[in-house]
């Protein structure tokens, strides 16, 4: 995912138009379409510009039901904003906790939001499935 942010960020600032652009290796099905891959790495490649740290959530696998599929990407922007979605509610806080900590430290991780829990909790997360979302830093 790291070398496949970087080859994207390097085909919008017109470094590298020459290689293709790496697949999947999943077999699951990648739900983000043109448009939205359009608008995060562009909003992703202004923000390298501007020189803005931020991090890159993307989901590299799922199991059960999830509210989003392999592929899905949000970029987070601790000052500002964020673009795309991995899911929202208290799995997308966890994810947006993790990018916090990976900006600040730099080192790419690994975060399971499980959406198994109990429906009687206090927040229940009704999907039932589980994604692995890999957290990398981006313009740091």
């Amino acid at each position: 995912t790291i070398l496949y942010s970087c080859h994207i960020i390097k085909v919008f600032l017109g470094h590298d138009t020459s290689v293709p652009f790496p697949k999947f290796a999943s077999h699951q099905e990648v739900t983000m379409n043109r448009q939205d891959d359009y608008n995060l790495f562009r909003a992703m490649t202004d923000k390298v510009r501007e020189g803005r740290p931020c991090a890159l959530a993307t989901i590299v696998a799922t199991k059960g039901s999830a509210p989003r599929k392999v592929g899905a990407k949000m970029l987070v922007d601790p000052e500002r904003d964020l673009v795309g979605t991995v899911g929202g509610g208290c799995g997308e806080g966890e994810v947006i906790e993790a990018a916090l900590e990976v900006i600040r430290t730099g080192e790419p991780r690994m975060v399971r939001v499980d959406l198994t829990e109990d429906l009687l909790s206090l927040s229940p997360a009704v999907c039932g499935g589980i994604m692995e979302i890999f957290v990398e830093a981006v313009g740091v």
